[in-house]
Protein backbone atom coordinates (compact mmCIF):
# COMPACT_ATOMS: atom_id res chain seq x y z
CA UNK A 1 0.00 0.00 0.00
CA UNK A 2 2.84 2.35 0.89
CA UNK A 3 4.48 1.74 -2.51
CA UNK A 4 1.15 2.46 -4.26
CA UNK A 5 0.85 5.80 -2.46
CA UNK A 6 4.43 6.69 -3.38
CA UNK A 7 3.71 5.91 -7.06
CA UNK A 8 0.48 7.92 -7.00
CA UNK A 9 2.27 10.90 -5.44
CA UNK A 10 5.04 10.69 -8.03
CA UNK A 11 2.53 10.57 -10.91
CA UNK A 12 0.64 13.55 -9.48
CA UNK A 13 3.85 15.55 -9.04
CA UNK A 14 5.03 14.84 -12.59
CA UNK A 15 1.60 15.49 -14.14
CA UNK A 16 0.78 18.72 -12.33
CA UNK A 17 3.03 20.98 -14.43
CA UNK A 18 1.57 19.50 -17.64
CA UNK A 19 -1.98 20.09 -16.47
CA UNK A 20 -1.17 23.63 -15.43
CA UNK A 21 0.05 24.39 -18.97
CA UNK A 22 -3.38 23.92 -20.55
CA UNK A 23 -4.77 27.39 -21.09
CA UNK A 24 -8.41 28.26 -20.61
CA UNK A 25 -8.87 28.64 -24.38
CA UNK A 26 -7.32 25.21 -24.98
CA UNK A 27 -9.66 23.68 -22.39
CA UNK A 28 -12.65 25.37 -24.08
CA UNK A 29 -11.45 24.05 -27.44
CA UNK A 30 -11.35 20.51 -26.08
CA UNK A 31 -14.86 20.91 -24.67
CA UNK A 32 -16.21 22.37 -27.93
CA UNK A 33 -14.60 19.69 -30.11
CA UNK A 34 -17.60 17.39 -29.63
CA UNK A 35 -15.69 14.79 -27.68
CA UNK A 36 -16.88 13.70 -24.28
CA UNK A 37 -15.31 14.61 -21.01
CA UNK A 38 -14.38 11.27 -19.42
CA UNK A 39 -15.44 12.63 -16.04
CA UNK A 40 -18.88 13.65 -17.32
CA UNK A 41 -19.44 10.27 -18.99
CA UNK A 42 -18.37 8.42 -15.86
CA UNK A 43 -20.70 10.63 -13.79
CA UNK A 44 -23.50 9.73 -16.20
CA UNK A 45 -22.66 6.03 -15.82
CA UNK A 46 -22.76 6.38 -12.04
CA UNK A 47 -26.16 8.10 -12.29
CA UNK A 48 -27.35 5.25 -14.57
CA UNK A 49 -26.16 2.75 -11.98
CA UNK A 50 -27.98 4.66 -9.25
CA UNK A 51 -31.24 4.45 -11.21
CA UNK A 52 -30.85 0.98 -12.75
CA UNK A 53 -28.56 -1.07 -10.51
CA UNK A 54 -24.88 -1.21 -9.66
CA UNK A 55 -24.06 -4.13 -11.98
CA UNK A 56 -23.96 -1.96 -15.10
CA UNK A 57 -20.56 -1.56 -16.79
CA UNK A 58 -19.36 0.35 -19.81
CA UNK A 59 -16.53 0.03 -22.27
CA UNK A 60 -15.47 3.46 -23.46
CA UNK A 61 -14.40 4.44 -26.98
CA UNK A 62 -10.86 5.78 -26.78
CA UNK A 63 -11.41 8.05 -29.79
CA UNK A 64 -14.54 9.86 -28.54
CA UNK A 65 -14.66 9.31 -24.78
CA UNK A 66 -18.26 8.11 -24.92
CA UNK A 67 -19.50 4.68 -23.97
CA UNK A 68 -19.27 2.06 -26.70
CA UNK A 69 -20.79 -0.88 -24.86
CA UNK A 70 -23.17 -0.67 -21.88
CA UNK A 71 -23.84 -4.04 -20.25
CA UNK A 72 -24.02 -6.12 -17.08
CA UNK A 73 -27.41 -5.21 -15.66
CA UNK A 74 -31.03 -5.01 -16.69
CA UNK A 75 -33.58 -2.22 -16.86
CA UNK A 76 -37.25 -3.06 -16.37
CA UNK A 77 -39.31 -2.15 -19.42
CA UNK A 78 -42.14 0.39 -19.12
CA UNK A 79 -44.35 -2.17 -20.93
CA UNK A 80 -44.15 -5.78 -22.11
CA UNK A 81 -43.32 -5.93 -25.82
CA UNK A 82 -45.56 -8.03 -28.04
CA UNK A 83 -44.42 -6.97 -31.54
CA UNK A 84 -41.26 -5.98 -33.36
CA UNK A 85 -42.54 -2.41 -33.23
CA UNK A 86 -42.69 -2.64 -29.43
CA UNK A 87 -39.05 -3.77 -29.32
CA UNK A 88 -38.11 -0.91 -31.65
CA UNK A 89 -39.84 1.55 -29.30
CA UNK A 90 -38.01 0.06 -26.30
CA UNK A 91 -34.72 0.37 -28.20
CA UNK A 92 -35.32 4.04 -28.91
CA UNK A 93 -36.35 4.70 -25.30
CA UNK A 94 -33.25 2.92 -23.98
CA UNK A 95 -30.85 4.73 -26.32
CA UNK A 96 -32.42 8.04 -25.34
CA UNK A 97 -32.09 7.26 -21.64
CA UNK A 98 -28.41 6.36 -22.13
CA UNK A 99 -27.65 9.53 -24.13
CA UNK A 100 -25.23 11.00 -21.59
CA UNK A 101 -23.20 7.77 -21.63
CA UNK A 102 -23.37 6.84 -25.31
CA UNK A 103 -23.77 10.28 -26.94
CA UNK A 104 -26.31 8.99 -29.46
CA UNK A 105 -29.78 10.36 -30.07
CA UNK A 106 -32.60 8.17 -31.39
CA UNK A 107 -33.42 11.05 -33.76
CA UNK A 108 -30.42 10.11 -35.95
CA UNK A 109 -31.26 6.41 -36.05
CA UNK A 110 -33.43 4.35 -38.37
CA UNK A 111 -34.53 0.81 -37.68
CA UNK A 112 -32.34 -1.71 -39.47
CA UNK A 113 -33.61 -5.00 -38.02
CA UNK A 114 -35.36 -6.74 -35.14
CA UNK A 115 -34.12 -10.28 -34.56
CA UNK A 116 -35.52 -12.92 -32.24
CA UNK A 117 -32.68 -15.00 -30.80
CA UNK A 118 -33.98 -18.45 -29.74
CA UNK A 119 -31.29 -18.96 -27.11
CA UNK A 120 -33.67 -21.14 -25.09
CA UNK A 121 -32.65 -23.91 -27.47
CA UNK A 122 -29.18 -23.93 -25.93
CA UNK A 123 -30.23 -23.67 -22.31
CA UNK A 124 -30.43 -19.93 -21.66
CA UNK A 125 -33.26 -17.44 -22.21
CA UNK A 126 -34.56 -16.13 -25.52
CA UNK A 127 -33.53 -12.59 -26.45
CA UNK A 128 -34.39 -9.97 -29.04
CA UNK A 129 -31.80 -7.76 -30.70
CA UNK A 130 -32.82 -4.43 -32.23
CA UNK A 131 -30.34 -2.85 -34.63
CA UNK A 132 -30.46 0.76 -35.74
CA UNK A 133 -28.50 2.41 -38.58
CA UNK A 134 -27.23 5.94 -38.04
CA UNK A 135 -28.13 8.66 -40.57
CA UNK A 136 -27.27 12.35 -40.94
CA UNK A 137 -29.55 14.45 -43.11
CA UNK A 138 -30.85 11.30 -44.79
CA UNK A 139 -27.35 10.01 -45.54
CA UNK A 140 -26.26 6.71 -44.02
CA UNK A 141 -23.26 6.87 -41.67
CA UNK A 142 -20.98 4.12 -42.98
CA UNK A 143 -20.63 1.49 -40.26
CA UNK A 144 -22.79 3.53 -37.86
CA UNK A 145 -24.88 1.01 -35.97
CA UNK A 146 -26.43 0.76 -32.52
CA UNK A 147 -27.69 -2.55 -31.13
CA UNK A 148 -29.95 -2.99 -28.14
CA UNK A 149 -30.52 -6.37 -26.53
CA UNK A 150 -33.64 -7.32 -24.58
CA UNK A 151 -35.07 -10.36 -22.87
CA UNK A 152 -38.61 -11.36 -23.85
CA UNK A 153 -40.12 -9.31 -21.02
CA UNK A 154 -38.51 -6.22 -22.56
CA UNK A 155 -35.77 -5.73 -19.98
CA UNK A 156 -32.80 -3.92 -21.51
CA UNK A 157 -29.66 -6.05 -21.22
CA UNK A 158 -27.14 -4.07 -23.27
CA UNK A 159 -26.49 -1.28 -25.75
CA UNK A 160 -23.60 -1.68 -28.17
CA UNK A 161 -22.56 0.91 -30.75
CA UNK A 162 -20.04 1.54 -33.46
CA UNK A 163 -21.86 4.75 -34.35
CA UNK A 164 -20.55 8.28 -33.95
CA UNK A 165 -21.69 10.45 -31.06
CA UNK A 166 -24.10 13.18 -32.15
CA UNK A 167 -21.63 15.85 -31.05
CA UNK A 168 -19.14 14.89 -33.80
CA UNK A 169 -21.66 14.42 -36.62
CA UNK A 170 -21.74 17.17 -39.24
CA UNK A 171 -24.73 19.50 -39.12
CA UNK A 172 -25.44 18.84 -42.80
CA UNK A 173 -24.09 16.59 -45.50
CA UNK A 174 -24.01 16.37 -49.27
CA UNK A 175 -24.22 12.83 -50.66
CA UNK A 176 -21.40 11.92 -53.04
Amino acid sequence: MHRFLQCAALIAAVSAPCLAQVSESEAQSLNSSGFASPLEVRDALNAWRGENGSNWRSEFASDTGYGRFLFGGSVTAPFTPKTNGDFEALGRISIGEAYDIMGLSPANLELDSVNFLPLGLIGTTDKTSVQFQQFVGGVKVEGGFVNTLFNQQGQLLSIDTVGLPDSVLPASVVPT
